[in-house]
């Protein structure tokens, strides 16, 4: 089976205005965004906006950091999917 290194994917520009744009990405991104609660509406008593689609590399830092974001923004029990499925 042939995978293009590149993809397509159309997501919402910003929170404001969901004009779709297009971004250039990668598969390995889009299966990655997936799991990722994106445009879910954080929890009650959470200050941030939603979490969007994720378009670079992540170490090991950066993905803690994306973890610690999601508890902060959807509580434990959406972390616990998120984390399982990575």
């Amino acid at each position: 089976m042939r995978v293009p290194r590149r993809m397509v994917e159309t997501v919402p520009e910003s929170e404001v205005d969901d004009v779709p744009t297009t971004l250039v990405t990668t598969p390995g991104r889009v299966i990655f965004n997936e799991v990722l609660p994106l445009g879910r509406e954080v929890r009650e008593g959470a200050e941030g906006q939603r979490m969007v689609f994720q378009n670079r590399v992540f170490d090991r830092k950066e993905l803690r950091a994306l973890v610690a974001d999601c508890f902060r923004l959807y509580g434990n029990q959406v972390t616990a999917g998120v984390v399982n499925d990575i």
